[in-house]
């Protein structure tokens, strides 16, 4: 499930960021463990032949207080609109239910850790950061999972060669100077290994969470949540049909000239 929703806004929207927004931009993931179908639609796991999935959820049965190393990497989840991508985005990840108490043989009982969540992000969906660590929040009693939180984004020093090139594109005969997907492409066609080298914006989040998987104990499910602010100051376009089909997420992606990197496992 991945709602959109764009909120006008006047004010200072803080995702590490100190530019005055006027537009919030939020997108979720939700993977359902209990249903392969979605499961297996947003997200790979290791040990598939061996982690799998249930009515109950994603996990494995095996001898008292067995475990296994495991990780989820979701899919990646789109930021920003379809016309300009974001440069900070906040990222909140929740895994339900956190892990359960067990019993030793000794009689004396732990709770397994809950795990670290790591994000990093792309331009273009195919070339990607390092990825970084997000912070566990404090959980209260009463909450069934594990949350963590943080933002990703980029330095301006590090859009500076980007922004020109933005400026050089809308001094070009185009239908709309401010459509930043349209000015991808024109780059790539310029320089086709450019978002290889440059990440200058947000255009794209992945998650991973890697944890001991103990017998027994299933993951339900894993939410994502990205929130970003994003400028709205445009241009008038010279041709209204840009605006057409336009109500959606960044979604540039990477010429098929260019060489993948690949996707991380374990």
């Amino acid at each position: 499930m991945r709602p959109l929703i764009w909120i006008l806004v006047a004010a200072v929207f803080m995702v590490a960021s100190h530019a005055n927004a006027s537009m919030i931009v939020s997108n979720r993931l939700t993977i359902d463990f209990t249903d392969a179908r979605n499961a297996k639609a947003e997200s790979t796991w290791s040990e598939p032949d061996k982690i799998v999935i249930t009515k109950d959820g994603l996990g494995w049965d095996g001898s008292k207080n067995s475990l296994r190393e495991g990780w989820i990497l979701s899919e990646p989840i789109a930021t920003g609109t379809s016309w300009r991508p974001a440069q900070h985005v906040g990222v909140r990840v929740t895994i339900d239910p956190a892990p359960t108490q067990l019993t030793l043989d000794n009689g004396q009982t732990m709770t397994p850790f809950g795990g670290y969540v790591y994000a990093r992000h792309s331009p273009d969906g195919q070339h990607w950061t390092d990825w970084q660590s997000l912070e566990p929040d404090e959980v209260g009693k009463n909450d069934a999972g594990r949350r963590f939180s943080g933002s990703v984004g980029i330095p301006e020093r590090q859009r500076t060669q980007y922004v020109e090139l933005l400026k050089d594109y809308a001094k070009l005969d185009v239908p709309w100077s401010s459509d930043e997907k349209a000015a991808c492409e024109w780059i790539v066609k310029r320089d086709p290994n450019f978002f290889r080298d440059h990440k200058p914006f947000v255009g794209y989040v992945q998650v991973l969470f890697e944890a001991d998987f103990y017998a027994g104990q299933r993951i339900k499910k894993l939410d994502i949540d990205t929130v970003a602010g994003i400028s709205g100051t445009a241009a008038i376009p010279r041709d209204a049909a840009v605006f057409k089909k336009r109500d959606g997420f960044w979604n540039f992606k990477a010429p098929t000239t260019t060489a993948p990197t690949t996707v991380p496992s374990k």
